[in-house]
């Protein structure tokens, strides 16, 4: 249930930086930490919000394939693959996303 928490907050602000080509600064500091500016050009907030949207989109559609293959062989343990493999994903998109951030903020100055 925590996993898919997080892949929906990864997906909200994802989907809002594609759209506006801005940063949600109070999302951001929620996800990443309250002591930066984050300030990123048009293309690399599109970008980073292709990455955060990343997770949940590939989780539904892998989900569904494995449970597909799941159910017509007759094998559970390609959905034990899935949840790990989702989970991987998740873990290194995060990792990704911190290093990004982290790069391309700005300490605040106040």
């Amino acid at each position: 249930m925590c996993l898919l928490i997080v892949e929906v907050l990864f997906f909200v602000a994802g989907l809002y930086m594609l759209f506006t080509g801005s940063v949600p600064q109070d999302m951001m500091g929620i996800l990443f930490g309250r002591k930066r500016t984050y300030a990123f050009e048009p293309m690399q907030s599109r970008m980073l919000g292709a990455m955060l949207a990343a997770p949940l989109t590939f989780g539904l559609v892998f989900g569904f394939i494995m449970g597909f293959v799941a159910g017509m062989m007759g094998d559970d343990s390609f959905i034990v693959m899935a949840q790990c493999g989702e989970s991987i994903l998740l873990i290194l998109v995060a990792i990704v996303a911190i290093v990004y951030v982290r790069q391309n903020s700005h300490k605040d100055i106040s």
